[in-house]
């Protein structure tokens, strides 16, 4: 029998999360050395840091998708 260890949630913190969505702005794709220094910088793993990034990718391109079906829509 496989068995599995289930992660609790990462909790972030209000300046991780600050910091985060920033860096989110400017950039929406981090490389290996930017993940690992901003990793770094706010005491977490890459990968909390590249996950947090994916889902938050994920997210602003379904709202992009929605956008672009409303806007369809609207014109046609």
């Amino acid at each position: 029998m496989i068995s599995f260890s289930i992660r609790a949630r990462t909790a972030f913190t209000y300046e991780q999360l600050v910091s985060l969505e920033n860096k989110f702005k400017t950039t929406r794709y981090l490389s290996v050395c930017e993940r690992l220094n901003l990793a770094l910088s706010l005491s977490l793993t890459e990968t909390q840091v590249k996950i947090w990034f994916q889902v938050n990718f994920k997210q602003f391109f379904e709202l992009i998708l929605t956008v672009k079906i409303s806007l369809s829509v609207v014109w046609f």
